[in-house]
């Protein structure tokens, strides 16, 4: 999990055309856990789900996914089967019910260190500037 997250700090900070060292200097995403998530089969799916929507409020969470899938994401208030969005944006997500399964799901969640985590995280400045100069 520390090398998926050193890895995923420096693709993040590179996608966003910062230094590949800025995510792990900033330190939001220094902590790490794990969640091994079991689902049953559900005799009737269409009657609930197996989590409400939400957001995740870690930096970053990174999921294992079996084959049977039942991820959705909210995107332009319609549910879609897809596990990626637009420029890294925390969207609403749940989990549907199966009647297949059962369901198997890993979750890595990357948060702020201990030391970081009342320290606010703003927006970055060079992405800021580099918003105005491509609006002008």
């Amino acid at each position: 999990m520390i090398e998926l997250r050193e890895t995923m700090a420096e693709l993040l900070s590179e996608a966003l055309g910062l230094s590949s060292n800025y995510v792990s200097h900033v330190e939001c995403m220094k902590s790490e856990s794990l969640a091994c998530l079991y689902y049953p089969v559900c005799p009737e799916p269409e009657l609930t789900f197996s989590t409400s929507a939400h957001s995740d409020t870690t930096f970053l969470t990174l999921l294992l996914q079996d084959s049977i899938g039942g991820l959705q994401i909210n995107h332009q208030n319609q549910w879609a089967d897809i596990i990626s969005n637009d420029k890294f944006k925390s969207v609403e997500h749940r989990v549907l019910a199966q009647p297949v399964g059962p369901r198997i799901l890993v979750a890595c969640f990357y948060c702020p260190s201990s030391r970081s985590g009342s320290k606010p995280f703003g927006p970055i400045e060079e992405l800021i500037f580099d918003r105005r100069a491509n609006s002008i």
